[in-house]
């Protein structure tokens, strides 16, 4: 009775030797205590704090006794043990529930029946399973090996099953992850006695609170689906259960989740296809529970299915769901997925990229990416928001066609796109997209490697990176044009090159060595009074500081190549001189070197700008343009050419009409940089620019109120052959109703007005046919092109009788 007595005490000797025996498998020790210590609880009816000694010695001696009272103590001892669960436990006790627990499951894979009350057992076994018991996660999942094997009697199945669910939330989650290791094991041993269907509506409906833990059970699930295939099917259930459901809100958060996880996983396609499909017992689940052959044809089926069911979600402009939807569309590798109904996929998507929602844009736009690129190469000149814009280049920039290029410079040039990763592939289409663009100072923000001028579009992109990067152009390679025996500088037509090559090397003199500076003035010397070289060669004497040479020539001329070199004779030979066209020009190029100079000679700046040597202009017009972009004028003279070009703002819309294109296209752009740096006010100026421009700068779209405010004398002061323009700038305009609607010529003897009304008639009769043939009625116009007119008339005719 030594051992009675000590667990009568309150220390704890009885559990530290009970755990020694235990370690030591002296099994007939244990026994006999537990026969004793069984012996005394039912004489005394005492209890102590050591009930986990007691329910392991219990457990042990189960079967060694037929004593109805000592299987009835068992009952008690397991009711109070359960009670003691949810308390906090020292060491030994977690030690001899675990002990207990591993007997346990030991006795059932030995035998099949078990002296004791199992229905007991088995509350206790979901008590431990709970997150309110206190125990080690090795004897959760201990507990959960036991029921597992009660769960193999069909005669307790349904009991045990029904008994989890009823309070499934309060599985312990954590580490072990019962709720999820139960949901799998059911399902893939098809233990549920109701339809799948009814076990999710069951998950889905419970309290917010509730749903939160079916969410992280759902969770743990998809993160297992690369290893256990039964998770991934599962998880297919209950995408099907939610579609064929359509969508319940409480669940859409997980059904995005699963669906996410289940497409970006590897189980793609192909490993299911290698992996799985000889795969028997499989098979027959999937035909049993989807009708569907394998898992490859449920993974495909199914994911597929969610994608229209998702697409269709997005597509309607009330659900509440949508743009989360979206969202979560993004973050999938979709490339598996869109290789079905391609003709129904890309009709849903040009809906999709018309939605003001950036994120349905997005979608429709990866979905175009992969199966019409074409199409949305074609949009990019449509749209007018440069975050969709970004969009679609970080889509497409894999491609590399030009306009992607010119995309790349357009959305450098704002400050809110400028974050993108893109690797110049082809610096030759980069160059050519360079020199079509309006803002050349962009290339301040373009990240290219070493490059070598090749062309004359690698040239001018040369001449204008070497201004801000000047160590990323090879300088050896630009002056081993001018050392090639042949002289092709000399030739016509390649002056403009050539031109552009000595531009570039005045911006790279502080990468040229002595030896090829002075190559160089070795050839340009003779080049000096050549007038297509003079301003650039000047520049580049003038920055190596070779302007100090004694000029013994008397032309005229002279004075223009003083003026370039910015040579220490100029001011009085200047001042010598009378007004020409020559002196002028000496004017315009000293500018380049002292700004001040147009303070002092305003005046005669007036009188070029109004009628003097086109050349002298377009010179002129080029300086003004670089006070906008260069940091080397101090603030005092960018503010009095800011003025300057204010105060005179007709004259530069006027040099906009030159017949000279060059002079009118560098006024333009002009114009247009003193709008977009507030210098001309964009009301004023953006009319006129508009009524004579040859070609519209890709931003321009964000003076719409602008445009549609001054629509009438845009389209006036238009050119007979500049439809085309009006044409696209109404395909970019976002309004296109109230474009139309602002057209008012009462004359209706505008021609220009005639075309483009014809124009709009051919390519957007359907959406907007009654409002053109509105005006042409009111304007009484006869439209040049009248089968475009009667194709019109005949649509509305049409539609009018179909109303009645």
């Amino acid at each position: 009775m030594k051992e009675i007595e000590n667990i009568r005490n309150t220390d704890d000797e009885t559990p530290v030797r009970i755990c020694k025996l235990i370690r030591e498998k002296k099994y007939d020790v244990l026994q006999e205590i537990a026969q004793k210590h069984a012996e005394y609880c039912l004489k005394e009816k005492k209890w102590n704090r050591n009930i986990f000694s007691i329910l392991y010695l219990n457990i042990l001696t189960r079967n060694q006794s037929t004593n109805l009272e000592i299987m009835e103590l068992f009952d008690v001892v397991l009711k109070r043990t359960m009670d003691c669960l949810g308390r906090e436990m020292d060491k030994i006790d977690k030690s001899l529930l675990n002990e207990s627990l591993k007997t346990l499951n030991r006795f059932l894979e030995q035998e099949n029946t078990l002296e004791l009350n199992i229905e007991n057992i088995i509350r206790f076994l979901i008590r431990c399973m709970q997150k309110i018991c206190k125990i080690e996660p090795s004897s959760k999942l201990l507990a959960f090996s036991a029921l597992k094997k009660f769960m193999e009697d069909e005669k307790r199945r349904s009991m045990i099953v029904e008994q989890i669910l009823y309070d499934f939330h309060l599985l312990s989650s954590g580490r072990v992850h019962l709720g999820s290791k139960f949901l799998l094991m059911a399902y893939e041993k098809k233990y549920f006695n109701f339809s799948i269907s009814e076990l999710f509506n069951m998950l889905l409906n419970e309290s917010d609170q509730l749903l939160q833990y079916t969410e992280d059970i759902f969770v743990h699930i998809v993160s297992n689906i690369r290893q256990n295939k039964y998770a991934s099917l599962f998880c297919l259930s209950f995408i099907k259960n939610f579609i064929e459901e359509q969508g319940t809100e409480r669940g859409f958060g997980i059904f995005l989740r699963v669906y996410k996880e289940i497409v970006n996983s590897q189980q793609n396609s192909k490993q299911i296809d290698g992996q799985l499909i000889d795969d028997n017992t499989l098979n027959s689940f999937c035909k049993e529970v989807f009708g569907l052959g394998n898992i490859s044809d449920v993974y495909k089926y199914y994911t597929r299915k969610a994608f229209l069911f998702c697409l269709d979600v997005i597509s309607k402009k009330t659900h509440p769901k949508r743009t989360t939807v979206a969202k979560n569309l993004l973050k999938m590798d979709l490339s598996n997925i869109l290789l079905f109904c391609r003709k129904r996929l890309i009709k849903t998507a040009k809906t999709l990229i018309k939605s003001d929602n950036v994120n349905i844009f997005e979608v429709g736009v990866v979905i175009l990416a992969h199966l019409q690129n074409s199409y949305l190469i074609d949009q990019i000149e449509v749209l007018n928001d440069r975050q969709k814009k970004k969009i679609v280049f970080e889509r497409l920039k894999s491609s590399e066609c030009e306009i992607i290029y010119s995309l790349y410079l357009e959305l450098l040039s704002s400050e809110d796109t400028r974050e993108i990763e893109f690797v110049v592939g082809d610096f030759k289409k980069l160059a050519k997209a360079f020199c079509h663009f309006h803002s050349k100072e962009v290339c301040k923000y373009l990240e290219m490697e070493f490059f070598k001028v090749e062309d004359i579009y690698t040239a001018e992109l040369a001449l204008w990176y070497s201004k801000y990067y000047p160590s990323k152009i090879d300088a050896v390679h630009v002056v081993s044009f001018f050392l090639k025996s042949d002289r092709q500088f000399l030739i016509s037509k390649n002056i403009n090159f050539y031109v552009k090559l000595i531009g570039i090397l005045s911006n790279l003199t502080g990468e040229l060595n002595y030896s090829l500076k002075r190559k160089m003035v070795s050839i340009l010397k003779d080049l000096l009074f050549y007038t297509p070289y003079t301003k650039e060669i000047g520049i580049f004497f003038n920055k190596i500081e070779c302007n100090k040479f004694v000029v013994s020539s008397k032309t005229e001329y002279v004075l223009v190549v003083l003026a370039a070199c910015n040579h220490s004779d100029f001011k009085n030979r200047f001042l010598e001189s009378p007004w020409s066209d020559t002196k002028d020009r000496a004017l315009v190029y000293m500018l380049s070197h002292q700004p001040t100079y147009g303070e002092i000679y305003k005046w005669r700046l007036i009188e070029i700008l109004k009628g003097g040597d086109s050349l002298t202009i377009l010179d002129l017009l080029r300086f003004l343009g670089e006070v906008f972009v260069c940091e080397r004028f101090e603030e005092e003279i960018s503010n009095f050419y800011f003025s300057f070009i204010d105060e005179n703002q007709e004259l530069f819309f006027n040099l906009m009409k030159s017949e000279a294109k060059c002079v009118s296209v560098q006024s333009g752009n002009l114009i247009y940089t003193a709008i977009k740096n507030k210098c001309l006010l964009a009301e004023t100026a953006i009319p006129c620019f508009l009524s004579y421009t040859y070609s519209i700068p890709v931003d321009i779209y964000h003076y719409e109120h602008v445009i549609l405010k001054n629509i009438n004398q845009i389209v006036t002061n238009q050119d007979s052959n500049q439809e085309k323009l009006i044409f696209t700038l109404f395909k970019k305009i976002k309004n296109k109703k109230a474009f139309l609607e602002a057209i008012d010529c009462p004359s209706g003897e505008n021609e220009i007005l005639d075309r483009i009304l014809g124009l709009f008639s051919k390519v957007f009769k359907t959406k907007y046919a009654k409002i053109i043939l509105d005006k042409v009625r009111d304007f009484q116009i006869t439209l040049e092109d009248g089968e475009a007119l009667k194709k019109t008339q005949n649509f509305l005719i049409r539609n009018n009788s179909n109303e009645k």
